[in-house]
């Protein structure tokens, strides 16, 4: 994770795999493989002209949209890999987590959803259709990287264009109350 040319090829490659595969497409945000990054990832990932970087709070990320990429780490998720298998998250508690975040000053909620925890049937559409209430209701709103990425002029550090990742991740933003 710290030699910076060796990164960048690996990221490169995947990189391009997705956008000769996918008739062009250029990601713009990327997840690192079990969420371990470094400032050396950063800097391949400013390099190749990706506009975010998700990694986990765990992985001692911060959230810093004046980064380049920006640093948006997942503070959730719903669901949990433990002892071999997905453990779902109750809404309840994912509303909590982003609450804390909230409270703690961070700009953002960044939830994390594999699709795996919904063909194992671990977490529900159901589940979705909760938390998203809950979120309504607290005052949340709902973002996807790429339109995160957008400044107020409509144009990304690079070129606006759609995320393309294996995880989804939802950013959710506290609105500001009345």
């Amino acid at each position: 994770l710290h030699d910076l040319s060796r990164v960048q090829s690996n990221i490169a490659q995947g990189h391009n795999k997705i956008c000769s595969e996918l008739d062009g497409y250029q990601p713009k945000s990327f997840v690192p493989h079990q969420n371990s990054w470094s400032e050396t990832v950063a800097t391949a990932l400013q390099n190749l002209n990706y506009d975010v970087i998700s990694a986990s709070v765990d992985e001692g990320m911060e959230f810093d949209s004046s980064q380049n990429p920006m640093r948006m780490p997942q503070q959730t998720a719903t669901a949990t890999y433990r002892d071999g298998g997905w453990i779902a998250v109750p809404p309840a508690d994912i509303l909590a987590s982003c609450q804390a975040t909230h409270i703690a000053g961070d700009e953002a909620c960044v939830i994390m959803a594999h699709p795996q925890e919904f063909e194992q049937g671990k977490v529900s559409l159901r589940d979705l259709a909760i938390l998203k209430r809950l979120l309504d209701e607290d005052g949340w709103t709902s973002r996807t990287f790429s339109k995160v990425a957008v400044k107020p002029d409509h144009s990304t550090p690079h070129q606006n264009q759609q995320q393309h990742q294996h995880q989804h991740r939802q950013h959710l933003k506290k609105k500001a109350a009345p």
